[in-house]
């Protein structure tokens, strides 16, 4: 802790002296995710660092790939993004879930933090068009990381909304962890523009456990109302054997998905229908909450009359039958 607090270049020293000591591999893994710390101050030179962090990954190449090295590279660009960009070309052959899905990960986060990069850029264009499902996914959800910062929003948007028509299970799942991410939703423009783009190939997605989505489409309202409707009545078909077993996540929103129903089909005309629409789906489904909330709306629905329980007499006290005896 000393030396990466005040002597960052005796550091580097001493882990170059370390290398030629063939430590196991795990020493090296668990300390990678600290040389994060041998940043050189603004504008000092990263060359020693660098080559610390070069040597030790052409030693023991099995590190590519892992998620230590990954954390790693993620803050190393800031200071070094030759580097990365270096590193990344071998993780481009390299092939499993996490590998791939990394590499996607830190090509769309150079080519959104460093957009005068050609590089990243072009790599990122690459993965977009013809990559595989893995790298899409991390590329997908580095962007929906990035969505919710203003300088960012236009361009992430823009790459969402192209990658939503062809997106497969992994990228969906990376698609909506938006709504996990972003607490709050604007409705401005950038949000209408992708929840079009959701509710156009919702039909495409596959079911999905993220109740959190209902959460943020309640919030969105009354702004984006049809919309909403609109993912709304997706995702209860998504649900539809889901909503009526209160053993699933989603039953626990059925009342959430209930009160939105009712909700659009009282902001007015433009939404009625589809509120109407929606609450019919929860009850065809038999989600949790939804026959008796029609119930309290207008008994006059219901299949029969409920049995009332004849009201029993309450019985005088002793004190008034004796004095009316007497």
């Amino acid at each position: 802790h000393f030396l990466v607090v005040q002597d960052k270049e005796a550091l580097a020293e001493l882990l170059q002296q370390c290398l030629p000591k063939n430590l196991e591999l795990t020493v090296w893994q668990h300390l990678l995710p600290t040389l994060r710390f041998l940043r050189p101050p603004e504008g000092g030179d990263a060359t020693s660092a660098i080559d610390v962090i070069g040597g030790i990954v052409a030693r023991y190449p099995t590190l590519r790939g892992s998620k230590d090295l990954a954390f790693l590279l993620g803050h190393v660009h800031w200071w070094a993004p030759e580097f990365v960009e270096q590193e990344l070309t071998h993780w481009r052959s390299l092939t499993g879930r996490t590998v791939q899905q990394g590499y996607g990960e830190l090509v769309a986060l150079l080519a959104f933090l460093h957009g005068d990069r050609e590089w990243p850029r072009g790599e990122l264009a690459t993965i977009e068009q013809g990559g595989g499902s893995h790298a899409r996914a991390g590329a997908a959800l580095t962007v929906v990381n990035l969505w919710g910062e203003p300088a960012q929003r236009d361009r992430a948007t823009a790459f969402l909304v192209r990658l939503t028509p062809s997106a497969s299970e992994a990228e969906w799942g990376a698609i909506f962890d938006l709504f996990r991410i972003n607490d709050d939703l604007l409705p401005d423009e950038n949000t209408g523009v992708l929840l079009e783009a959701i509710a156009d190939h919702i039909a495409d997605a596959p079911t999905v456990s993220a109740t959190f989505i209902v959460d943020r489409l309640q919030a969105l309202l009354p702004h984006e109302a049809t919309l909403v409707a609109r993912l709304a009545i997706g995702l209860v078909e998504k649900w539809r054997n889901e909503l009526g077993d209160i053993r699933t996540g989603p039953a626990a929103h059925a009342s959430d998905l209930v009160n939105l129903a009712v909700t659009l089909h009282r902001l007015g005309p433009a939404t009625r229908e589809e509120g109407t629409h929606l609450f019919e789906l929860l009850i065809e489904v038999d989600a949790y909450e939804a026959r008796s909330t029609l119930d309290e709306i207008d008994s006059r629905f219901r299949p029969f009359r409920s049995i009332r329980r004849p009201r029993l007499r309450r019985r005088e006290k002793v004190g008034k039958r004796r004095r009316r005896v007497t």
